[in-house]
């Protein structure tokens, strides 16, 4: 009898927990048979999202360009002036340079100057009555702000983000060699290369592991610090002088120093996942960061607010959720020296 009762009451926890079982497999397939995401039309950057501000940043869009070194398009450029004057990301500047507006016209433009210090170059082509852009006041842009950024044609003309952080200046990082230091040589007194990177300067010039460094410029590297202090006391395309120890051999050497982020950039999760980001992406009095994801050839175009006036140009993508932009009044400053009537002008603008 006891077994007996033993074993309907077996049989009724199994049925409770087989219903229970069943009861949450239904649950779980009616979930996954559910739609769990947004369509993509209904995303940030999906067309559903886009469309309600594409009115207001049409000027904007209308005066952005794309800019070509040697017919590969390289960065987008910002129209400043009705008479032709586009601003760009000058370190994307290489070879024969071309123009394509929106609508598909091209241009071989002249380069009028360059500010190296925000890498910021001032391009001029023969046109006249083009669109202009409309500044904003870059003071009162805050973290939490949305903002947009127009491409000139295209499928995808435009994408949506937020200002991520509070605005402040990039220092410029030093250059690099591309070498990972040991030890203090005994009897050299240089610093001793234990790795050499590839497609470093330090590769260029043949460095080898091993080799010790005595002098920089002249100088005594007979410490880590010193010799790290003399490289990156310049920047990266500068040319240091070396005399280096191998064996019983000095060697005399001249090497073009490196930019930290492409050299070592392998050693860097963030930048191995962020796809491809701008060569150069510091050394920026001012910047405002936002997470719009643009790649390298979208620099040098403008940054929106919702009202279509430009809070920003869009100068370096930093990784996969950074992006600088270079603020407004930053920018007018910098032209009443590279254009004075230009930034006159285009600062009038900004308030009607």
């Amino acid at each position: 009898m006891a077994k007996t009762t033993a074993g309907r009451r077996s049989r009724r926890i199994g049925v409770v927990i087989a219903f229970a079982l069943g009861a949450q497999l239904g649950v779980t397939l009616h979930l996954m048979a559910r739609p769990t995401m947004l369509a993509p039309a209904y995303r940030v950057n999906g067309k559903s999202v886009t469309k309600v501000v594409d009115d207001a940043v049409a000027r904007a869009r209308a005066a952005t360009v794309t800019v070509l070194s040697n017919g590969k398009a390289v960065a987008l450029g910002t129209i400043v002036s009705a008479d032709g004057l586009i601003l760009t990301k000058s370190s994307e500047l290489k070879g024969t340079l071309g123009v394509t507006t929106t609508g598909g016209k091209g241009f071989r433009p002249e380069i009028v100057t360059r500010d190296k210090a925000n890498d910021l170059a001032l391009l001029k082509i023969d046109a006249s009555k083009l669109p202009v852009v409309r500044w904003a006041d870059a003071s009162r842009v805050d973290i939490g702000q949305w903002v947009a950024a127009p491409w000139p044609d295209g499928d995808n003309t435009l994408r949506l983000g937020i200002v991520s952080a509070r605005r402040r200046s990039i220092p410029r990082a030093g250059g690099v060699l591309g070498v990972i230091l040991g030890q203090v040589h005994e009897r050299h007194r240089g610093v001793v290369i234990s790795q050499v990177m590839p497609n470093s300067a330090a590769a260029a010039v043949k460095l080898k592991v091993g080799d010790a460094i005595t002098h920089v410029n002249g100088l005594v590297t007979d410490e880590r610090t010193k010799l790290i202090k003399q490289v990156t006391s310049h920047a990266p395309g500068d040319t240091v002088k070396l005399k280096v120890r191998r064996g019983p051999k000095v060697l005399d050497l001249e090497a073009t120093l490196g930019d930290r982020n492409k050299t070592f950039g392998m050693f860097s999760k963030n930048r191995r996942v962020s796809g491809p980001v701008s060569r150069r992406s510091d050394g920026f009095a001012a910047i405002l960061q936002h997470d719009i994801a643009l790649g390298p050839d979208a620099c040098g175009g403008p940054l929106v607010d919702l009202e279509g006036k430009v809070v920003g140009i869009n100068i370096a993508r930093v990784n996969r959720s950074e992006s600088f932009a270079l603020p407004a009044d930053l920018v007018v400053s910098l032209l009443r020296k590279m254009a004075p009537a230009t930034a006159a002008a285009t600062t009038g603008s900004a308030r009607r």
